[in-house]
């Protein structure tokens, strides 16, 4: 979660950003692949699967994240920014906020398994 006031606490080192970067492109690579091996095997129930886990995930992000509450935003556009967020943790988790993060981690690899 890095937010224009906390930039200073962004300690990360040049190797350690590539190594970062490395770390999630494996990550988002191998459940891409996941996800291409099961449509060759299944073809359509994959979109069900997707369909299933985005919904999942969306209803996660409306009742979980408080950071959209926080802003000053529409309500048409915090769903609009709930369904691209939840789009995105389809692939990969990504912390909104500045709070313990353990439990929402489990939770959410919990679900994806």
């Amino acid at each position: 979660n890095i937010r224009q006031h906390n930039v200073h606490r962004l300690v990360l080192t040049w190797i350690g950003v590539i190594f970062q970067f490395m770390w999630r492109l494996g990550t988002l690579t191998s459940r891409v692949l996941v996800l291409v091996l099961y449509s060759t095997v299944y073809t359509y129930w994959v979109f069900l699967v997707v369909i299933l886990h985005w919904i999942t995930m969306m209803l996660w992000v409306l009742s979980r994240y408080a950071a959209f509450k926080a802003e000053r935003l529409t309500r048409l556009q915090k769903v609009g920014l709930s369904v691209f967020v939840s789009y995105i943790h389809i692939f990969c988790y990504v912390n909104l906020e500045e709070q313990s993060t353990k439990l929402k981690i489990v939770t959410f690899y919990s679900i994806m398994l």
